[in-house]
């Protein structure tokens, strides 16, 4: 039998499970951990290799003058500093803009701004001007030497019109770099973390699999804490509900993401929900929003790694998301003093390994995640409860000595037991059958 062949009949009815010849009662063994924000990731990234300064962990982020990649509004002002000038003839419709550089926000002298035919130079000052042109949307291209191109669709208005744009510098284009980032910033401050729980983390219903992500507990779940980015990229994608999930890309093969944010910065509002193939630049350090007290009974913040280079051991390869298949430990990304402090906060015992471990698949044995057949592995049924086809035998993520049976439907809820006496143990016990007895 295939684990992603589990019958139908493995469905727990009283506890008890036969392997192989052993019968193993278990008890009730209380779960752990926080839950999850968002949906589960689609796209595979990663990191950026150029250096930007180190912030410290408690300090607040720092002030970048503009994020978005473009912004539009109606205006009647005429910029003061020298502009080159294109007339289109025929409208009553004008732009003023400004081309910058999204690190330093000093103009770029000599993009170049075209739309329909009609092209205008970026002056000494990055900035430029249309007039007489119709009112409507149009799709202007900004390119400049050394910088990744933008093309954006705006919607002109009879009168002034401001349209300013932000090019991001190819040297940090994670589309052209490739390997896994380094993380130089601590999400939270360190004094706002109470303990750092590994990878490995399993709390039905939820996560009735061993988490792909480990958590930052709050010190005080009362309190509201800063939430900064460990590293620079882009952001590709925000999932929006309760709470948010932000995903950050640092190259072509790394992603990294935070989860439980409660609230964002303002400048990301207009990006929930959308799937970004040219993302907006964010940087080490800086203020990515809050979280913390909150009414939804979350006491820790995600933060997850997604790295290609990274493959996880499972038997059925098929069953998963890039998110657990390439699931990098979060902590290997820091270096030094931030990396010794985050795992001296880390809560693990009996083992010298702070990272933690979700992949325990072995064939032939017990140990390990399975699935009911047909229900399309990690994904479900693509009904809400996705967990509840999801079933799972390995050791508890902060007492590696205790065995830990974990499972999305037992009697409609999801469960967590203990093994009595941790004995078989499922590295070692093969299995005749996942069946149950009645």
């Amino acid at each position: 039998m295939d684990r992603n062949k589990w019958s139908q009949l493995c469905w727990l009815t009283n506890a008890v499970i036969v392997s192989s010849l052993l019968v193993v009662s278990v008890v009730l063994f209380p779960g752990c951990g926080g839950g999850s924000s968002g949906s589960d990731p689609t796209t595979t990234i990663s990191n950026t290799t150029t250096s930007v300064s180190t912030p410290s962990v408690s300090s607040t982020s720092t002030s970048i003058t503009s994020l978005s990649s473009t912004s539009i509004s109606s205006s009647s002002t005429t910029p003061s500093l020298s502009t080159t000038s294109t007339t289109w003839g025929g409208g009553n419709a004008n732009i003023d803009g400004y081309v910058a550089d999204v690190l330093t926000n000093f103009g770029i002298v000599g993009a170049s701004i075209t739309f329909e035919g009609q092209a205008a130079t970026a002056g000494a000052d990055g900035l430029f001007s249309f007039t007489g042109l119709p009112p409507g949307a149009i799709t202007v291209t900004i390119t400049a030497s050394g910088y990744r191109s933008s093309v954006e669709t705006v919607v002109l208005s009879a009168g002034g019109n401001t349209l300013n744009v932000s090019l991001v510098p190819t040297s940090l284009d994670p589309n052209q770099l490739s390997g896994p980032a380094a993380f130089v910033a601590i999400p939270m401050s360190l004094d706002s973390i109470g303990v750092v729980y590994p990878l490995g983390m399993m709390s039905p219903p939820n996560h009735v699999l061993p988490t792909n992500h480990i958590y930052l507990s709050f010190q005080n779940t009362q309190e509201t804490y800063n939430v900064y980015f460990p590293a620079s990229g882009e952001i590709t994608r925000i999932y929006g509900g309760v709470d948010y999930k932000v995903e950050v890309r640092c190259s072509n093969s790394f992603l990294y993401y935070l989860g439980h944010i409660q609230s964002l910065e303002a400048v990301y509002a207009p990006y929930i929900g959308n799937n970004m193939i040219f993302g907006v630049p964010v940087f080490a350090g800086q203020l990515c929003g809050t979280t913390g007290q909150n009414n939804l009974n979350v006491h820790a913040m995600d933060l997850g790694v997604i790295d290609t280079q990274q493959h996880r051991s499972f038997i059925t390869e098929a069953n998963y998301l890039s998110e657990s298949l390439n699931c990098g430990a979060p902590l290997d990304y820091y270096s030094g003093a931030l990396r010794t402090s985050l795992i001296s906060k880390v809560e693990r015992v009996g083992t010298s390994e702070a990272n933690g471990k979700i992949d325990y698949d072995q064939a032939g044995k017990l140990i390990g995640n399975w699935f009911v057949e047909n229900s399309n592995g990690y994904k479900g049924l693509g009904n809400e409860n996705y967990w509840s086809t999801h079933l799972s035998i390995v050791y508890d993520a902060l007492d590696p000595e205790h065995v830990v049976v974990s499972i999305g439907d037992f009697d409609g809820m999801g469960k967590q037991f203990g093994v009595k006496g941790n004995l078989p143990d499922p590295k070692d016990a093969p299995y005749l059958a996942l069946a149950l007895l009645p």
